[in-house]
C-alpha cells in the first residue's frame, strides 16, 4: 500500500485504462448560493492530447498595452472606483480646469462612471483640459495617422469646441491636433483623425482633450490608437506583425535530464509527447509557404497530419530495484515537453 502511494505521488502523467468522475462543487459562503455540477462519466467530446503547456498571462501590460494598440490607460475610467488614474488636469498660467470621476453620469451600466472636467478659466491660448499618460507615455511617429473616438457631453451652458490633441509632456510640442464640436447634454460619439507631421520619435508625450473656454463636460470614454496591421480599427499594432507572420526557427539549447525517484522496480512504457516549432505546430508550416490564402485539401491534411498531437517516441524502459529512472531530452527554445511513464500492463497516452 505504502509503493502505491508513492508510485501516486511521484509519476509524472498516469492515465488509467478508464476512469470515471463525479464532481460537485457548491459556490457560496454560509448562506445558499449558486451549484454546479460536473458529470465525467459522460465525456462530450474527444479532447487532443496536445493541448498541454499552453498558458497566457497578463504581465507587465503585454496584452492591454501591448499586443492590443490601444495607447490610451484607463481609458473608460473604471481601473480605480476612487480618482482617475493615469489621467491629470491641463492648466497653465491663465487657465484652471478639476478633474474627477463622476458615477452620476455614466453612460449605461457597463460604463458606469465618468470623468467630468471643470474648466473655470480658459482660453483659445490658454485653453485648460484633461491628459492622459498613456503606456509609458504616447508614442510619436512621423508622418502616421492616429484614430480618436471621444463619448462626451457638456452641461447647457457650454457652447465651444474641445480639441484633442498629442502633445509633449511638458504641454510645448504639439505633434497632432483635432478640434471639434456639437457638444450637447446627451452623450455623443466624435471620431477624430489626427496626423503627425515630420516629427522625430519620441515616447515623450501624452493626449490631450482641452477646451478654451469655462464650462463642464464628461467623457465617458477616450481612446486612441496608432497606425494598426492592415489599418483595422482596434487592431494590433504593426510592430508586432513582423514576429507573428514569418517563421521564427527554435534554437538549440542543450539538453535536459529528467529524474525520477521512488518508483516500483518494474517495465514502463515512456511516451515523449513534444510541441515546439515544426513539432505539431501547424502555424509556422503554414508561414512556410507564404501563407497562402486558400488551402488543398491535401495541404489541410498535411497540416492536421503534424499536429496530431501523437507522441514523438514510445519505448519500454525498465526501472531497477533503485526506483530510479532517468533520461535525456533535447531542448530548444520554447520547447514543451509532457511524459507519460506507466506500468506495461496500463495504456500510454
Amino acid at each position: 500500500m505504502k509503493q502505491d502511494e508513492n508510485y501516486k505521488h511521484t509519476l509524472f502523467s498516469l492515465k488509467l485504462a478508464s476512469a470515471v468522475l463525479s464532481l460537485t462543487a457548491s459556490v457560496g459562503c454560509l448562506a445558499a448560493g449558486p451549484t454546479f455540477t460536473v458529470d465525467a462519466s459522460h465525456p462530450a467530446g474527444k479532447v487532443s492530447p496536445a493541448l498541454y503547456g499552453l498558458m497566457t498571462e497578463e504581465i507587465n501590460h503585454s496584452y492591454d498595452g501591448g499586443l492590443y494598440a490601444e495607447l490610451i490607460q484607463n481609458r473608460a475610467f473604471l481601473d480605480s472606483a476612487a480618482t482617475p488614474v493615469h489621467w491629470s488636469a491641463v492648466n497653465g498660467k491663465d487657465s484652471a480646469a478639476t478633474i474627477a470621476l463622476d458615477p452620476t453620469n455614466s453612460i449605461n451600466d457597463k460604463l458606469a462612471t465618468s470623468l467630468r472636467l471643470t474648466v473655470a478659466q480658459a482660453a483659445k491660448r490658454h485653453p485648460a483640459g484633461v491628459a492622459n499618460s498613456g503606456y509609458w507615455g504616447i508614442p510619436v511617429l512621423p508622418k502616421a495617422t492616429y484614430r480618436a473616438t471621444i463619448l462626451a457631453k457638456a452641461d447647457s451652458n457650454f457652447s465651444g469646441p474641445a480639441t484633442v490633441s498629442i502633445v509633449s509632456d511638458d504641454g510645448r510640442t504639439v505633434f497632432a491636433t483635432k478640434s471639434f464640436s456639437g457638444l450637447t447634454t446627451d452623450w455623443k460619439k466624435f471620431e477624430l483623425t489626427l496626423k503627425t507631421g515630420r516629427v522625430s520619435p519620441t515616447a515623450k508625450a501624452r493626449f490631450a482633450i482641452t477646451l478654451d473656454q469655462p464650462g463642464t463636460a464628461w467623457l465617458g470614454l477616450a481612446s486612441l490608437f496608432p497606425p494598426t496591421w492592415n489599418n483595422h480599427p482596434t487592431g494590433g499594432k504593426v510592430s508586432n506583425q513582423d514576429f507573428f507572420f514569418h517563421p521564427h526557427p527554435a534554437r538549440d539549447k542543450g539538453r535536459v535530464t529528467v529524474q525520477l525517484k521512488d518508483l516500483p522496480p518494474g517495465k514502463y512504457g515512456l511516451a515523449v509527447h513534444q510541441i515546439g516549432y515544426g513539432l505539431n505546430d501547424p502555424y509556422s508550416r503554414y508561414l512556410e509557404p507564404g501563407q497562402p490564402v486558400d488551402l488543398s485539401r491535401e495541404a489541410v491534411a498535411g497540416l492536421k497530419k503534424i499536429s496530431n498531437g501523437n507522441p514523438v517516441s514510445k519505448t519500454t524502459v525498465t526501472v531497477k530495484a533503485d526506483g530510479l529512472f532517468e533520461t535525456t531530452l533535447p531542448l530548444r527554445e520554447n520547447d514543451v515537453f509532457l511524459l507519460s511513464l506507466v506500468p506495461e500492463k496500463q495504456t500510454l497516452i
